[in-house]
């Protein structure tokens, strides 16, 4: 496909290599996957594309996509309050002020769209205690 056209369902994952071969690269969950496709070992164009087509499928079926759920509360390596979608806000002098809460919505169809809510500030409370009442809301 051209560079900025989506391919049609039934080639996800799956592009025509520069010689006489189709390659299947996927990435689930951490897990990559890729595999080459030859048209004279697999006997042709069209039997090759069904072997890439269905070893694809089989990789989709064994390791499904995370649902936005998962990913939304997958604790990233950069977190740094121990929350997943809570991240700190610093002041002037380098020390945390407020705690920010992220998540990510499909509501009205705005699929990836960030949505901020309240910030809760560390004046007078103790920073784990901020972080407590926003997953007491969240739950």
């Amino acid at each position: 496909m051209p560079s900025g056209t989506s391919n049609p369902a039934e080639m996800y994952g799956i592009v025509r290599g520069p010689g006489s071969h189709w390659i299947v690269a996927l990435t689930r969950n951490g897990i990559h996957a890729n595999r080459t496709f030859s048209f004279s070992k697999w006997g042709g164009h069209d039997a090759a594309l069904a072997s890439a087509q269905a070893w694809r499928d089989a990789f989709v079926r064994n390791h499904p996509q995370p649902t936005r759920q998962e990913l939304a509360t997958r604790l990233r390596s950069n977190n740094k309050s121990g929350i997943p979608g809570v991240i700190p806000v610093y002041g002037p002098d380098g020390e945390i002020r407020k705690w920010k809460a992220q998540t990510y919505s499909s509501a009205n169809n705005d699929i990836g769209k960030a949505i901020w809510h309240p910030l809760w500030t560390i004046d007078n409370c103790r920073q784990h205690r901020a972080t407590a009442n926003f997953s007491r809301q969240r739950n």
